[in-house]
């Protein structure tokens, strides 16, 4: 009757479907290229070999194995002490029940398990645990449906891929990996019989806790398994005398702590799951964290390993956050990412270079102003501005520079390089609060834009020069944003998609998302490779200057700070790959900590193939088609000619990079020929125009004053004082213009 109503309650069919689900894996396994996605140093040997990088779990850590993967040992080890007639019976070893039953009344041994490996899968893979005769006969039903329908190989698959074997491991992959940090074709004869040795009593034979209880049931393991004749006598002995070597992950509370890319790439994958399968966040994390996904990553290993490195080394004073990556423009391949300084101890912390925003600062006067006003031809390389702040009504001047000093006439070029607030707000003005606002959330999507709000009863809104021109957003950008949008530079104008995966399949590897190359038009090329040349003063003689790289690799870059100090910027590019880094100090108090130092460092750790090989060939940037190379006169932005060469401070011919149809129109008129006027002491106009001995060429223009006269800086392209000539001034000048 017992029998019955056990048969009755069986669905084979439903069996074999918890099987599949539960046998194919919890895990997710991250693959990922040993030498990164692409070919990033063009190096003659690139290894691109995928490899098991990570794995994520939830509550239950199992990476599934398929029979084919599973060694002959490691099979046996479990057959040879668990069940050693698996091979022979139909799901129930009669002999081992009846034993089972009459220990159960006469108590001869403390333990006699009647369970075979079969009837264990069922268990196992059902949930069933009671202790009941009713539940015992049901589950030996459904271990001889199984055996009808499986093969001996399939089951013991399934075993091996669920059984429990200690710390948060589920399955022989699982255990391998954290134990040995191997894969089950990798285990030698002692690991497998160390991992069968824990099946009777996972947590009493952990080879972790309980090294010595391991090693006795390991020996017994070995005993089964040359009884048995699956290893000779003097193999088994080796084994038994062979110490077992642990190489365990790092683990914080028995949890294994994934890097700041793994979860990254978590987060984008669960995010890209749900919105196409349209299903909640909650469900995609579940389908990642538990759904034996596999993941094909995008990132550089050398690279990410590098920059954790780095960051784990920065001072991590209370208050004070750091956020990195590393990308590459061409591709849009995240190469590396670090959320914030210092060791990473749990996981799931809040990312600073991919979940938190922040005012960016002037890193946002390339993307805003400089890139669209030349673009529209509103400006080009030489064009003129005036390093003046305004006069406010109040007395107050606006904007400051940072350090807050002005230099009166100056070129775009100077003006980027040196981030001068006043040509940004002049800008701003030009291009109109309205289309700067538009460009920034819809062309580079920053998402985060107010055009009008409210934090807590103030209101807020974007729309006006210190957001725009300033980079004060009220609630900023992310730095993969920031990155992402400077990545138009360096590929001709086409923002590409960061992507921090490539190719997402389920369990049985059927792909769900194939995470393609994507690119938006922003620039044009010549717009492009011209911002891209504009941004090397930054580093060269700007604000950058003292970063190092640069004096052996071209390199382009801008820096940013915000209100009151509390963030500090550098992203910059190479030919190779682009770096942006960010320091959040809410104190503005940074001591030593700089944000230059920390990308000179960054950028010199991954150029290393390049910098430190002397047989690899150096790239620079490349020079779009439509560029031209052309001399302008750095005081008027025009044509030079001869007085500008014979400038008082040195020649003010300068290079710069235009096109065709935004290039310098008109010969410089500001420079003039002066004499002196020895009876006045005073240099006057030279009524012959035209150099000769005991002239000089001045400016023409005179320092700025702000309408009520005070002098607002002393400006470097005023007329020096009058001067009478020093015996020899003629000869020297003879001899420099090659004049007879």
């Amino acid at each position: 009757m017992i029998y019955a109503t056990a048969l009755s309650d069986v669905d084979p069919e439903t069996d074999l479907q918890l099987l599949a689900s539960v046998s194919a894996g919890k895990t997710t396994r991250l693959y990922a290229y040993r030498d990164g996605p692409e070919n990033l140093y063009g190096s003659s040997v690139y290894d691109q070999e995928l490899y098991l990088y990570d794995t994520l779990y939830g509550s239950e850590n199992s990476i599934y194995v398929s029979a084919q993967e599973l060694p002959y040992n490691l099979k046996m080890a479990f057959v040879c002490i668990e069940d050693k007639r698996f091979y022979r019976h139909d799901g129930i070893d009669w002999y081992r029940t009846l034993g089972a039953g009459v220990n159960h009344v006469l108590h001869f041994r403390s333990a006699f398990g009647g369970s075979t490996i079969t009837q264990q899968l069922v268990k196992n893979v059902s949930g069933e645990n009671q202790t009941t005769v009713r539940r015992k006969i049901r589950e030996m039903v459904r271990a001889t449906q199984l055996e009808r329908r499986l093969s001996k190989d399939e089951i013991l698959a399934g075993y091996l891929n669920v059984i429990p074997l200690g710390n948060n491991c589920f399955g022989v992959g699982a255990a391998a990996s954290y134990y040995f940090d191997k894969t089950v074709e990798q285990l030698t004869l002692v690991e497998c019989a160390a991992l069968a040795a824990a099946t009777n009593a996972p947590y009493r034979y952990d080879p972790v806790r309980f090294p010595e209880a391991n090693a006795q049931r390991r020996r017994l393991v070995l005993s089964a398994m040359q009884q048995a004749g699956v290893i000779g006598e003097e193999e088994a002995g080796r084994a038994m005398e062979e110490e077992l070597t642990l190489h365990l992950k790092p683990t914080r509370n028995g949890e294994y702590t994934h890097n700041w890319y793994v979860e990254s790439a978590a987060a984008d994958v669960i995010r890209d799951l749900s919105e196409k399968l349209q299903i909640s966040r909650r469900a995609a994390s579940a389908m990642v964290y538990g759904g034996g996904l596999q993941i094909t990553l995008a990132v550089h290993p050398a690279l990410q390993a590098g920059l954790e490195e780095i960051l784990e080394q920065v001072p991590t004073d209370e208050g004070r956050h750091y956020a990195a990556l590393l990308l590459s423009p061409s591709s849009g391949n995240l190469l590396a990412v670090a959320g914030d300084g210092g060791p990473k101890t749990a996981n799931r912390l809040l990312n600073y270079a991919t979940e938190v925003r922040r005012p960016p600062g002037s890193t946002l006067k390339p993307l805003a102003l400089y890139a669209p006003a030349l673009e529209s031809r509103m400006i080009n390389w030489g064009t003129q501005f005036w390093d003046v702040p305004m006069l406010r009504e109040d007395g107050s001047i606006f904007p400051h520079n940072s350090p807050d000093r002005f230099a009166g006439r100056i070129s775009a070029y100077e003006a980027l390089a040196n981030s001068k607030n006043t040509v940004a707000v002049q800008l701003y003005e030009r291009l109109g609060k309205e289309w700067i606002f538009r460009h920034l959330s819809e062309k580079l999507e920053f998402s985060s834009l107010v055009r009008n709000g409210a934090t807590g009863s103030r209101a807020v809104s974007d729309l006006a020069a210190s957001p725009l021109a300033l980079g004060q957003l009220t609630y900023g950008v992310t730095l993969e944003e920031l990155a992402r949008a400077y990545a138009a530079f360096p590929t001709g104008g086409e923002m590409p998609q960061v992507r921090s995966y490539l190719q997402v399949c389920d369990r049985e590897g059927n792909p769900i998302l194939e995470n393609t190359a994507v690119y938006k038009k922003i620039w044009s090329p010549q717009t492009a490779s011209i911002m891209t040349q504009m941004l090397t003063g930054v580093t060269s003689e700007g604000t950058a200057r003292h970063l190092t790289v640069a004096q052996d690799l071209d390199t382009a870059g801008k820096t940013g700070t915000t209100s009151g100090d509390a963030d500090r910027y550098f992203v910059g590019f190479t030919p190779y790959l682009l770096s942006a880094v960010r320091i959040t100090d809410m104190k503005g108090v940074y001591g030593t900590v700089n944000a230059i130092s920390l990308s000179d460092r960054i950028l010199r750790t991954a150029h290393a193939p390049v910098l430190d090989n002397p047989s690899v060939p150096v790239r620079s940037f490349i020079q779009a088609p439509g560029t031209i190379l052309l001399p302008y006169c750095a005081d008027s932005g025009g044509i030079p000619d001869r007085a500008c060469a014979e400038d008082a401070r040195g020649s003010r011919i300068r290079l710069g990079f235009f096109t065709p149809d935004n290039a310098p129109r008109h010969i410089c008129s500001d420079h003039g020929y002066y004499v002196f006027d020895a009876e006045n002491s005073c240099w006057v106009p030279d009524p012959t125009a035209g150099f000769f001995p005991g002239c000089r060429v001045f400016l023409k223009k005179h320092a700025l004053t702000l309408p009520d006269g005070t002098v607002l800086s002393e400006d470097p392209y005023v007329c020096p004082e009058p001067q009478e000539p020093s015996p020899g001034d003629e000869e020297e000048q003879e001899e420099a213009y090659g004049l007879p």
